[in-house]
């Protein structure tokens, strides 16, 4: 409640908290944040003409946990309010655990258009991370999903392949450590 508050202080007053805490009051704030203070700093990020303050608000529109914000926060990846390069990783790749498959059901309905949005740059292909969405999957249903989505398209990004391998090698190891720690985990909770 404190750090909402003094996130609407600073929306008001860049002056009412310290720089230094700033980013981070807005995140926390964020946290459990409404439509209306989400709309707040959506407006602002808009606005914003330096990029630190920018980052900051953007970071913070990442922060809310609510299904339907977070749905509103990724189509904004389909517009031209910001530039991917710097929305892409926060509005895509955080969600909180219960809504864990929303990136990944938001990349397999919206690809087309997606791809139309990310940049390809020397260095590095923005779709080639796109496969990082089920960074977060824990199954083997939801592994394999992952799998045959991308698999056939992967190819045309380059590390594509790569970062594909990556994501469905940690869902693996989670899978494994669930396998393994399920059991003494489960036994040690019976105490409790």
């Amino acid at each position: 409640k404190e750090a909402k508050a003094l996130a609407l202080r600073w929306l008001d007053d860049h002056s009412a908290i310290s720089p230094r805490i700033a980013a981070t009051v807005l995140a926390v704030g964020a946290r459990d944040g409404d439509q209306a203070l989400f709309d707040r700093i959506h407006a602002a990020a808009r606005k914003a003409q330096d990029r630190r303050e920018r980052g900051q608000l953007i970071n913070a529109m990442a922060s809310f946990q609510n299904p339907e914000i977070i749905r509103q926060r990724m189509n904004l990846l389909l517009t031209d309010e910001f530039d991917t390069r710097e929305s892409f990783g926060a509005f895509l790749f955080r969600a909180p655990q219960e809504s864990r498959r929303m990136p990944f059901e938001f990349v397999k309905q919206n690809l087309d258009a997606l791809l139309k949005k990310l940049p390809r740059e020397v260095g590095g292909d923005f779709a080639a991370e796109l496969p990082g969405v089920g960074g977060v999957f824990c199954t083997a249903a939801d592994r394999a999903d992952l799998e045959t989505f991308f698999k056939p398209k992967v190819e045309q990004y380059t590390g594509g392949p790569r970062n594909l391998a990556q994501t469905l090698e940690g869902i693996d190891l989670c899978i494994a450590r669930r396998q393994a720690l399920g059991p003494s985990l489960a036994e040690f909770l019976k105490k409790y």
